[in-house]
């Protein structure tokens, strides 16, 4: 659902997968944990973690050290059940600011943020009937964040228009599949407009609704994705520049992944098993070889499901990792500065677990490993591609060229991460 998009680097050399995620770390953050996004809410330039706990109420703010370790928990109140939260700048101002569904009433609640990692008072806007989940992005072009909302009882989608200072008081409804949960907001079809994906349980489907370069929606277009379809999360995941997308089937325990022709038509699902009762799906380069692998949280089995791309849009069979109680929401992000992608999980019983990448992504210029750019990695570098040597293909082509020499240098003018 939510996540910080990772765009990999297109020469980015792969890891051994062996030992790929330390052990989680979990830390409490409140009851009912069912929702995390990832964001700076303080300006230190480090990621924070700000979690929506429905059963106390609140949405709490854990900060991050900057390290991979977190600090000082705070949390407000957000009214009654915030089920799911975002995170953007919504008045302008460079700060990042709070929205939480609130999934007992028909209104959504908003605190600004401060820039220092504090918000400031609620305020409640209008919605619809049991609001779920909701997601920010400029939905009319006019160049602030709107909220697109989903609200599970009256099977509609409510889009709240941004004033440009973080008010809504225009608002419109679009019908929707039954029962809509999740909510993706990316250009799919190409037109430069965010479009609009919903995963809907009842349905057992994914909805696509195109956006008309207006903030208005035309009919849903509807996607067979599997049994209880609790998730949809949008990437590429063939390397072809357009965003496909995977689904979580909670009783068939399968993700799906279905591919986009680049015009938004989706093609037959390709099915993978994961663990029991799958409940959502996030996608970014976990293994730093440059395409869109999967994470998934398994509620039944308690445990991650994380299923490398082969590289031409198919995935390789999962491997697990141990999460905490009834994981839900997972959100990927760098928490640790490393400039690989890491995990965060939030789970039910009130606490987010994280998962550090141990994986790295190398610096290519870096030739011998020893985490300086000097005259011993350029020697180094000269010496395997006048041989012949395959190490430096970095296009990945089975060449050795002037596109492997311009990547070289690149990374050497640029620095090790």
């Amino acid at each position: 659902m939510h996540f910080l998009f990772w765009s990999p680097s297109a020469f980015s050399q792969a890891c051994d997968p062996s030992d790929h995620f330390a052990p989680r770390i979990n830390y409490d953050v409140g009851y009912f944990s069912y929702c995390s996004v990832l964001s700076d809410m303080d300006n230190d330039g480090h990621i924070d973690i700000v979690t929506a706990n429905e059963g106390e109420d609140t949405v709490s703010i854990l900060t991050g050290n900057g390290d991979g370790s977190f600090g000082t928990l705070v949390a407000y109140d957000f009214g009654d059940r915030p089920q799911c939260v975002a995170v953007g700048d919504l008045d302008g101002d460079g700060n990042m600011d709070v929205a939480a569904v609130n999934s007992n009433d028909t209104f959504l609640s908003v605190r600004m943020g401060n820039g220092d990692g504090t918000l400031g008072v609620r305020r409640t806007f209008a919605s619809g009937e049991n609001p779920v989940d909701l997601e920010f992005g400029d939905l009319d072009g006019d160049g602030d964040l709107d909220i697109a909302v989903t609200n599970y009882f009256r099977s509609d989608v409510t889009i709240l228009f941004n004033n440009g200072n973080g008010f809504f008081n225009s608002r419109d409804t679009f019908d929707s599949v039954s029962g809509p949960i999740n909510i993706e907001l990316g250009d799919l079809d190409g037109d430069d407009d965010l479009d609009i994906a919903i995963a809907s349980s009842p349905d057992d489907a994914v909805a696509i609704l195109f956006n008309n370069g207006d903030g208005t929606f035309s009919s849903e277009v509807l996607y067979d994705a599997g049994d209880e379809t609790q998730c949809v999360a949008l990437g590429d995941v063939d390397g072809d520049g357009d965003l496909d997308f995977a689904a979580t089937n909670v009783l068939d325990d399968k993700v799906l992944v279905m591919r986009n022709n680049g015009a938004g038509v989706f093609s037959s699902p390709a099915r993978y098993s994961v663990r029991s009762f799958p409940s959502y799906v996030a996608m970014a380069d976990l293994d730093g070889d440059g395409d869109v692998d999967l994470a998934v949280s398994n509620t039944g089995s308690n445990n991650m499901s994380v299923l490398m791309n082969n590289g031409d849009g198919t995935y390789a069979t999962q491997r697990t990792y141990s999460a905490s109680s009834q994981p839900e929401m997972i959100v990927l992000g760098d928490i640790d500065a490393d400039a690989d992608v890491d995990v965060v999980v939030a789970n039910r019983n009130g606490n987010v677990s994280v998962f550090v990448n141990q994986c790295g992504v190398p610096c290519l210029a870096d030739q011998n490993n020893d985490g300086e750019l000097n005259f011993f990695d350029v020697s180094a570098f000269l010496v395997a591609y006048l041989d012949g040597d395959l190490s430096v293909d970095f296009d990945g082509n089975g060449q050795l060229n002037f596109f492997d020499v311009s990547e070289f240098l690149v990374s050497y003018q640029d620095g090790c991460p």
